[in-house]
This record gives C-alpha cells, sequence and structure tokens, in this order.
C-alpha cells in the first residue's frame, strides 16, 4: 500500500518559499515497509523551471539567429560563386581568342618562310633569263626575233616585280 501525505508550509519575506514536506510509506523486500520522507522546495522548483524556459527561449533564438546567418553565408557563397565563374568564363574566352591569335601568327610565319624560299628560287631562275634576253637584244637579230627577246624581258622583270612582292609580304619588314 502507498501512502503519501505532504504538508505545504508558506514562509514569510525576506525568503518567500513554499516547502513540502512529505512522507510516502512503499512496501519493501520481504514484506517489510519503507518509510521516506523528503523536503521539496517548490520555489526553487519554479525558478529552475522559469530559467529552463529563459534558457530554450534564448537557445531558439540563437539557433534562428543561427539558420538566418547560415542562409546569408550560402547566398554569399553562391554569389561569390557565380561571380567566379563569370570572370573563369571571361578569361577561357579570352585565352581562346589569344590562342586563335598565335596560331594564325604562327600560320602566317610558315607562309613567310614559305614565300620567302620560293621567291629565292624564282629569282634564282629569272636572273639568267633575263641576262639572256638582254645579250639577245645586243645581237643583230631579225625583227621577229629581236621582238621575242624585248618580250622575254619585259615578262622576266614582271616576274622579278611578283617575287619583290611577294617578299615584301613574306618579311614585311624588309620591304
Amino acid at each position: 500500500p502507498y501512502r503519501q501525505d505532504m504538508i505545504r508550509l508558506s514562509l514569510a519575506a525576506p525568503y518567500p518559499r513554499t516547502l513540502c514536506v512529505g512522507r510516502c510509506c512503499v512496501p519493501g523486500p520481504e514484506g517489510t515497509v519503507l518509510r521516506l520522507s523528503f523536503v521539496r522546495d517548490e520555489t526553487l522548483a519554479e525558478g529552475l523551471r522559469a530559467e529552463l524556459a529563459q534558457a530554450q527561449q534564448a537557445l531558439a533564438e540563437s539557433t534562428r539567429e543561427h539558420e538566418r546567418l547560415a542562409r546569408d553565408l550560402l547566398r554569399q557563397e553562391r554569389a561569390t560563386s557565380h561571380s567566379l565563374q563569370q570572370a573563369l568564363d571571361a578569361k577561357e574566352l579570352a585565352l581562346e581568342a589569344q590562342n586563335e591569335a598565335l596560331l594564325q601568327s604562327e600560320r602566317l610565319a610558315s607562309l613567310g618562310a614559305l614565300l620567302g624560299g620560293i621567291s629565292h628560287e624564282l629569282n634564282n631562275l629569272l636572273g639568267p633569263i633575263l641576262g639572256y634576253s638582254q645579250l639577245l637584244q645586243a645581237r643583230e637579230l631579225a625583227p621577229e626575233q629581236a621582238d621575242a627577246a624585248a618580250r622575254i624581258e619585259i615578262a622576266s622583270r614582271s616576274a622579278a616585280q611578283v617575287v619583290r612582292s611577294l617578299l615584301a609580304f613574306a618579311n614585311p619588314r624588309a620591304a
């Protein structure tokens, strides 16, 4: 059989408190009866409950503040990530344009070297043609032969001008 008697006492100032004094009888081992007495300070319990409520409220406010800060940080991180990605994309485009310009420059350099080689070889061929056409014109030739020698000289001079134009294209600094 369980029985509890409790007496409530209210103490006056300067320390207003409510004390609960109680006694419990609880069946023990082998038919014995345990008698328990207790005193509980309800004012302290109420104060602790109020402190617990305040702590819970402060924790909730702190949690809300941390969640707000986390959302702000996430927004900032996303904005930073987006702007960094845009900057990276712009740099990649600039790099691609520079690579294309470099490739075009290398192609032109190769073309210039090829044109220089071709021009040199053509000059080697045109030198004797021009020289022999002038030698032919210095002789007494029939009018048809003299006319042919003159045309050979004019054509070889025109070809030499084309070769000089190719050399000027191949090496613009030398022109």
